[in-house]
């Protein structure tokens, strides 16, 4: 059940330390954010254990462990990069006569196998850390909508790459691009400790879990769908190729991508408290 995570985990303790970069889902600040919403939200004891797990990859910090796999990433280190995104088809026109299928080793499958491993008092230790700190990243990929999804049309025929190959105006870039942005604060210099924590505090109150009736819904195959609804809807609506996105776009982006953020924070939140809570019954599955 857990014999790749082992096997990935005894690879990565042998890295060095490796060069801060740019993250490429929710950016940094947006992943912080989510990581930082689950600490608030676990009680003590299971901050502490958790800490203690995270500090076995390089002595890594929770909330800064939430961007090390984007780190490893951007140092060259290609194993893990099919486990950011799952694409789900979006059919739109004139489109192949067969998609694709989404390729196995993708986000949800990541995410459940990771939940396995940390639950599994069986594991080895480093195995667990590995796949908490994959953890802290991968549920908040899976709660960005264009990490879930891929238009297949006549320009893209194989699909647009979660919306990677959908070209908008500067300073957007394209369509992925702009949500990952969109998590970020509103205002630069946001992404030192003291601002996350006031950020994310602010985040929780605006969005408490009683107003998230889904937050209870720890189904990573439910969460992908439910980004992909959102880029159905929302991410790939009111926008030409080429175009900037009017202001009441953005607005309503920002808003989608501010709540996507607290939820996959408080369900990691749950993730963590329910795999660990398993790994001290002696549990190999998870829940």
């Amino acid at each position: 059940m857990i014999r790749s995570l082992v096997r990935l985990a005894g690879i990565l303790l042998v890295l060095q330390t490796v060069a801060a970069a740019p993250a490429i889902a929710w950016s940094e600040t947006g992943h912080r954010l989510v990581a930082r919403i689950a600490w608030d939200a676990m009680p003590e004891p299971v901050r502490q254990e958790a800490a203690a797990l995270v500090a076995e990859i390089e002595g890594q910090e929770f909330v800064e462990a939430s961007v090390w796999l984007d780190h490893l990433r951007a140092s060259g280190v290609h194993l893990f990069d099919r486990w950011h995104y799952i694409d789900l088809p979006i059919r739109d026109g004139a489109r192949p006569r067969t998609m694709p299928a989404p390729h196995a080793d993708n986000v949800v499958w990541a995410i459940a196998t990771a939940r396995r491993a940390l639950a599994s008092a069986a594991a080895p230790r480093s195995a667990r850390a590995f796949a908490l700190v994959s953890l802290l990243h991968l549920v908040g990929d899976i709660h960005q909508p264009l990490h879930a999804a891929a238009r297949f049309d006549a320009a893209h025929p194989t699909g647009d790459r979660g919306g990677n190959d959908m070209p908008l105006a500067d300073p957007w870039g394209n369509l992925h691009h702009l949500w990952n942005r969109m998590a970020q604060a509103e205002t630069p210099g946001t992404s030192d400790d003291s601002n996350i924590a006031r950020r994310a505090t602010a985040l929780r109150a605006a969005h408490p879990p009683s107003s998230l009736p889904q937050v209870s819904q720890l189904d990573p195959g439910l969460w992908a769908s439910e980004s992909h609804k959102l880029a159905v809807q929302l991410a790939y609506g009111d926008l030409e190729p080429g175009a900037a996105p009017s202001a009441a776009y953005l607005a309503r982006a920002r808003q989608a991508a501010q709540k996507r953020v607290v939820l996959a924070g408080y369900r990691l939140a749950a993730v963590i408290e329910l795999a660990l809570a398993s790994a001290h019954n002696g549990s190999t599955t998870g829940s």
